[in-house]
């Protein structure tokens, strides 16, 4: 859990930031894949050291995502309700 939340720490901002000229759709499908592929590696994994390096890098695709969700979330939802979408999004 620890290399998971030090990896959302250390990466959302500057991810997001390195990443914001790349389309939103290609950028999600990448993250999701990305973020599928390193959970199935620690799923398979019974190197200790291993895992925890590979739940640092899945922090990383997270962290890509939940930030990306935020802009689909404002577009999905009437122009009215944006704010109250994006207070549920963090909620839940």
């Amino acid at each position: 859990m620890t290399a998971f939340a030090l990896g959302a720490v250390l990466s959302a901002i500057p991810v997001t930031a390195m990443t914001r000229r790349m389309r939103r759709k290609l950028l999600l499908i990448c993250t999701i894949v990305g973020f599928a592929i390193v959970n199935l590696v620690t799923a398979l994994s019974a190197n200790l050291y291993l895992s925890l390096a590979i739940r640092f890098a899945a922090r990383l695709f997270g962290g890509v995502v939940w930030s990306t969700l935020a802009g689909y979330t404002v577009r999905m939802s009437p122009r009215h309700l944006s704010g109250r979408a994006i207070a549920f999004r963090l909620i839940s």
